[in-house]
């Protein structure tokens, strides 16, 4: 659909996901291995869980420039709006608990299927 040659700059977004056989990792050996130049954009709004899992995506999509905001920041806060949060946990009933047993046994037998294909 489009000659990968030509392409000058890569934005990614979701970028936190790159790591491992991601696509976004095949897509930026590919263009590697062309030997053209590029830049990558990467973007993502959802941090790491945990700082180790950083340096897989900024390996994978080599990163040279990480910037990071937070709504504390004064740019961001223009754009963000006070929040008030309640959490409310709800226990399952019986009826929720059965549907997901049922999935799991569903799952159970899908499984295989989908490693032999």
């Amino acid at each position: 659909m489009i000659d990968i040659k030509k392409i000058v700059l890569l934005v990614i977004d979701e970028a936190h996901r790159a790591s491992g056989n991601y696509s976004y990792c095949n897509v930026v050996t590919k263009l590697e291995t062309l030997q053209v130049g590029f830049r990558i954009l990467s973007l993502s709004a959802t941090p790491v869980s945990k700082m180790e899992n950083l340096q897989p995506v900024i390996n994978a999509l080599r990163v040279s420039m990480l910037e990071v905001r937070s709504e504390l920041d004064e740019e961001i806060k223009k754009y963000t709006f006070e929040k008030n949060i309640t959490e409310l946990i709800i226990p399952k009933d019986n009826f929720v608990k059965d549907i997901e047993n049922l999935i799991l046994k569903l799952m159970d037998h899908l499984i295989p299927y989908f490693k032999a294909i």
